[in-house]
């Protein structure tokens, strides 16, 4: 039995997640991918409602640092902001062809509160960086509205990415965002 880490069981669980859903993947999946029997996964984990908290944690963490930060560089121009994020959503999508967070969003996960208002964070944190940037060029209204269209223009772009293996989607996805400032 190999020696594997918390971080190796959450990159597991998240590529598991992304795939099957939280519902569709069980601890012996888990501890498949990661070559661990059940009772090592638990030495790190209590349950599997932990590992899909701290799942959530790390993907948006992932993205609170290296998507939506580019929102904030108030010292780079707006479509300079904006092209930068874009450009990341797009390198991130075509390598793993699905958004798990929206996945995992469409499931009923309601008796994991925490998990439930992670991913509303996520979205929401999304929607500012997005309303951040559009901010510079239309009303708070216009941003607010033009944040919420870019997020389900990717993620429709990101579906069917998933079921088609078609990212040119995706690309005019992007090239529409930018062309809203």
């Amino acid at each position: 039995m190999k020696k594997t880490d918390a971080d190796t069981i959450l990159d597991c669980a998240i590529s598991l997640f992304r795939e099957k859903g939280y519902k569709g993947t069980s601890m012996g999946d888990i501890g498949n991918a990661t070559g661990l029997l059940k009772g090592s996964i638990y030495h790190h984990f209590g349950s599997k409602e932990e590992i899909l908290v701290a799942s959530l944690h790390r993907l948006s963490t992932l993205f609170k640092d290296n998507v939506f930060a580019n929102a904030y560089e108030d010292s780079k121009s707006a479509s300079i902001r904006l092209e930068e994020m874009l450009k990341v959503i797009e390198l991130y999508f075509e390598k793993y062809k699905a958004c798990v967070m929206a996945h995992l969003s469409l499931e009923d996960i309601s008796h994991i509160p925490e998990a439930e208002h992670l991913l509303r964070a996520f979205f929401k944190h999304w929607h500012r960086a997005f309303e951040h940037i559009f901010l510079e060029h239309h009303d708070k209204e216009m941003a607010r509205r033009l944040a919420e269209d870019a997020i389900c223009r990717i993620e429709g772009a990101v579906i069917w990415l998933k079921l088609f293996g078609d990212n040119s989607p995706l690309l005019r996805a992007n090239i529409e965002i930018k062309s809203l400032l």
